[in-house]
């Protein structure tokens, strides 16, 4: 048996927005936030200096894991697109200027928005993103042959044009499962 683990950076995809709005952001970012952002136009960006995130395109996701399971290979793969992005990287990308903003504050804005309902990501989800390591992904070039198509400010691009344009759809409700156990009361 080989067990494999993929180990994924913040995956990416325009078809994800919808989900992506519903469980991570919710109401309180208008839409036309988002517009601003893939236009490059947001008048700052409020970030925390040492905040470093990686992102990855699901399609190069899928493209690893068929990599993975064509070679079946074993272990671990991490699986990012370059660069990393710096909170000044990301301000650059969405806006026109960073401004560095203390950790706790931010974290302390999401716990009273998320008390309150007015977005649905808990505070713990902020922690996660601040203590993420920045991962080498030289494993996945080396044994798999794998190479991201997408650079990170693509896989970004991507969602926020999703999240711009409200793409994607409601996932259908799971069916009930079917009884294979025979009704012994008719």
């Amino acid at each position: 048996m080989v067990v494999s683990r993929i180990r994924p950076a913040l995956v990416m995809q325009r078809a994800a927005a919808t989900e992506i709005m519903r469980y991570f952001i919710g109401p309180l970012v208008p839409r036309v936030a988002f517009t601003a952002a893939c236009r490059g136009r947001l008048p700052v960006v409020p970030l925390p200096r040492q905040l470093t995130l990686q992102f990855v395109h699901a399609d190069d996701v899928a493209d690893a894991i068929s990599r993975v399971l064509h070679r079946r290979a074993g272990g671990a793969f991490n699986l990012a697109a370059d660069p990393a992005m710096t909170a000044a990287t990301l301000a650059a990308l969405l806006g026109k200027r960073h401004v560095h903003v203390q950790p706790g504050l931010v974290r302390a804005a999401l716990q009273v928005s998320w008390v309150l309902r007015l977005q649905p990501t808990s505070p713990g989800w902020w922690d996660l993103a601040l203590g993420s390591p920045v991962m080498r992904c030289s494993r996945a070039h080396t044994e798999l042959g794998w190479r991201p198509r997408w650079t990170s400010e693509q896989a970004l691009g991507d969602l926020l044009g999703g999240l711009a344009g409200g793409s994607g759809g409601i996932s259908p409700p799971l069916l009930p499962r079917k009884s294979t156990v025979p009704d012994i009361a008719t």
